[in-house]
């Protein structure tokens, strides 16, 4: 495996939290009186930044606290009841045992992200938990970034490996390879028009690695 570090996502990435999230957003679509929208538009329409996404669904952004904090209530309430996708835990471990650098890279809340890790049973594989209160950045691109230059890695060779396009976007601005994972919260096609590899098993990734 020809990578020093390999930074993970970790909502649709390794957390199979898609259904969930696709609730509360009809959730939270039905009180602001919205129309409802199918799994099929929510994985095709879905982006970063969220609020532009809440906007182009109709939501009044002028009160985007508030709806952050009834997704985040809502989510906090069920998201332990989520899994791990298959083979997830298997992948940590052949990485950790070649002594590559792992990290978690989410735009959660820092707390919540390293509580969920440890539920999970997943946090001892990661040499860093980043999240949005980590060093108070504003998205994903600029804690990795200041994460880097703090620890003096930029030169080191890397991989992003995510489920959406924001995820190319992070790989791009670290100078990192990337791969897209296709079962999480974007469609297949959406992360094939990046041109980055795009798997829809983790087959596919522990093949890629040559972890055997």
């Amino acid at each position: 495996m020809n990578y020093n570090i390999v930074i993970w996502d970790f909502n649709g990435t390794l957390l199979d939290d898609v259904q969930l999230c696709y609730e509360i957003l009809e959730q939270l679509l039905k009180e602001n009186h919205l129309p409802p929208a199918s799994m099929e538009k929510y994985r095709n329409q879905f982006y970063f930044p969220v609020k532009d996404y809440y906007r182009d669904m109709g939501f009044d952004v002028s009160n985007y606290d508030a709806l952050s904090k009834r997704f985040m209530e809502l989510y906090q309430k069920d998201c332990l009841h989520c899994s791990l996708y298959p083979k997830i835990e298997e992948v940590l471990a052949k990485i950790k045992e070649q002594k590559i650098l792992q990290v978690c890279l989410s735009a959660s809340q820092v707390d919540h992200l390293k509580m969920q890790l440890e539920y999970f049973k997943i946090d001892t594989y990661f040499d860093f938990i980043l999240g949005l209160d980590n060093i108070y950045a504003k998205s994903k691109i600029k804690i990795a970034q200041n994460w880097l230059k703090e620890n003096h890695l930029e030169n080191q060779k890397m991989l992003c490996i995510g489920d959406s396009t924001h995820d190319f976007e992070v790989a791009k601005a670290l100078n990192a390879d990337c791969v897209l994972m296709s079962y999480g919260h974007f469609t297949k096609n959406r992360l094939a028009a990046t041109h980055a590899k795009v798997f829809d098993h983790m087959d596919e990734l522990i093949h890629y690695l040559n972890l055997k």
